[in-house]
């Protein structure tokens, strides 16, 4: 069917009757479309044009330049991409690795059966975990009904059957609407569902969204976990946790492993009386026992203390054993005589009686 069999070749007007005839009371449509002025010129052919030239014609030339321009913007990325990117990598709670999947997952860069098919020229196998023809990146994380069961129980409660098609866009609404501590989860979640699914992939087994929320909830409780040691840096004490009557105070700690593989080690700090803190170290050494850690973890804070000559000075320790040492004879260091009243009693209780050896008698 053409244009002419459509018109009243008298008028050059639509023909009503042969509309309605056609397309039924849909006809009325077309109506809507009038003719320039004149008659309609019936004696001509209907041909093809190339509608991305301004005369019609097809060249290699035109459709090079087609080509050319759809390429380029389809490798620019959007203003909304770009605002997406910037949130994603300027967010310190996430992981490095998260950072990166997300970006991929906003530049539809995961390997997933769609973009296999286009790059390796290859024939699509659908969704690897519900058989959907049409397996890509939105479908794995938001629109397959196995990731949908993740999001819709977990506690941020998302119905992803509601959220846009394209990723950039499922990212705008999620950094716009989404706290921190929610964004965290969001991204835990869409890089476990990946996870999981890649192992399903090639590995074999079944998609289980419990495990996902578990996997999920047990990442993130590591992440605040190593964000909060990270950020709990040293602290001033309130003025309870110290000794007034001291130039300063010790905390000394060891540990020990009883493998014989190695992992003793010791530590102190020390803090002047207004909390301020003056040295920390810490070290690998071996022990033969958790005492003789704990007691290398006392020598090497008291030859701190030596070398910045203080007066006085307590120390504080979790070692029952040398708690009592100190009930018995306080480990209070002045000057000329600290070292001797130091060293007597923890020899007598400890069998390395070469734990405490100092250099030197005098302080």
């Amino acid at each position: 069917m053409t244009l002419k069999d459509l018109t009243d070749n008298a008028t050059g007007r639509w023909n009503v009757s042969k509309l309605i005839t056609a397309f039924g009371f849909h006809g009325a449509l077309f109506l809507a479309i009038t003719f320039p002025d004149g008659p309609l010129l019936n004696d001509r052919q209907d041909r093809l044009v190339f509608t991305a030239t301004n005369n019609g014609a097809f060249s290699l030339k035109s459709a090079y330049r087609l080509l050319s321009t759809e390429h380029q913007q389809a490798s620019q990325p959007a203003q909304l991409s770009k605002e997406v990117l910037n949130t994603i990598w300027h967010n310190t709670g996430l992981l490095p690795k998260v950072r990166l999947f997300l970006w991929k997952l906003v530049k539809h860069a995961l390997p997933v059966d769609h973009l296999l098919a286009t790059r390796l020229r290859r024939q699509k196998h659908g969704c690897s975990l519900c058989g959907d023809p049409n397996e890509d990146v939105t479908h794995v994380i938001f629109k397959c009904h196995l990731a949908r069961r993740v999001w819709l129980t977990s506690s941020l409660g998302i119905r992803t059957d509601a959220l846009p098609n394209d990723t950039a866009a499922v990212m705008a609404q999620v950094t716009a609407h989404l706290d921190e501590q929610q964004l965290q989860l969001f991204a835990s979640l869409a890089w476990n569902i990946w996870k999981h699914r890649c192992k399903v992939v090639y590995e074999g087994g079944t998609f289980d969204f419990r495990r996902v929320l578990s996997m999920a909830g047990h990442m993130l409780q590591n992440v605040n976990m190593a964000s909060s040691l990270y950020s709990n840096r040293y602290k001033q004490p309130t003025r309870s946790l110290l000794v007034q009557d001291y130039d300063f105070t010790g905390f000394v700690d060891g540990s020990w492993v009883s493998t014989g593989k190695g992992g003793s080690g010791w530590a102190y700090v020390l803090i002047d009386k207004m909390g301020n803190l003056i040295e920390f170290a810490c070290g690998d050494e071996a022990s033969a026992s958790p005492i003789h850690s704990e007691t290398l973890a006392l020598k090497h804070a008291i030859n701190a203390a030596k070398r910045h000559r203080f007066t006085s000075c307590s120390f504080l320790t979790d070692c029952t054993l040398l708690h009592q040492v100190m009930l018995c004879n306080p480990l209070i260091l002045r000057s000329g005589h600290m070292l001797q009243n130091v060293l007597t009693p923890l020899h007598q209780v400890m069998v390395l009686p070469n734990s405490l050896e100092l250099e030197g008698s005098q302080c």
